[in-house]
């Protein structure tokens, strides 16, 4: 899974995070539970998001403040940041629903397979209108917007899984629970 919801809250499981994750919630589990818990469908799977998923709300209720600067807020700088894109705005998408992600393979069969994540890979928005007689008084329909993205020119990520920046060498992204904002890089 690639974020949990704690409390209304997203909480985006990149690389790093899930590795901590996997170690405090699973500790003491034998290696055999270990593999069990990668492979999709299994039964130590599913115990593995259980296990992760109480270990979350534990953290929640221990203390609200630092689990969001812990777990739900996120800055990935420089080769993080590369390596984590994709799945960022693919679960951003999943999460929204009002854009996907299109790359050169299949990420689930890949990772599996020992590929990694895509290099480069598109973003499509849908854009509709926004009131409803839009589309009789200007004939605006609704449209896609796509733009592609380049994973090694992203050198950072900031913010958290409904709101978040992504700062790149091409362009500046700003996705909220409700709209993308993109400008030129280095614009106010």
């Amino acid at each position: 899974m690639g974020y949990y919801v704690v409390n209304k809250q997203l909480v985006f499981t990149h690389e790093s995070r899930r590795n901590k994750l996997m170690q405090k919630a699973l500790a003491g589990k034998d290696p055999m539970f270990m593999i069990g818990s990668v492979i999709a469908g299994s039964p130590a799977r599913k115990e593995a998001q259980k296990l992760m998923n109480e270990f979350l709300r534990d953290e929640y209720r221990r203390n609200p403040e630092q689990f969001y600067s812990e777990w739900v807020r996120f800055d990935l700088v420089d080769e993080e940041a590369v390596q984590n894109v994709w799945e960022l705005l693919f679960w951003y998408c999943h999460w929204n629903g009002a854009a996907y992600v299109t790359g050169m393979h299949d990420v689930t069969r890949g990772r599996l397979l020992g590929f990694s994540d895509p290099k480069v890979f598109t973003i499509t928005h849908f854009v509709k209108p926004r009131n409803w007689w839009h589309k009789y008084w200007y004939g605006f329909s609704e449209r896609d917007v796509s733009f592609t993205i380049v994973t090694k020119n992203t050198y950072r990520l900031v913010g958290e899984l409904k709101d978040f920046e992504l700062f790149s060498k091409d362009f500046y992204l700003h996705c909220t629970s409700k709209e993308f904002t993109i400008r030129p890089p280095n614009s106010p």
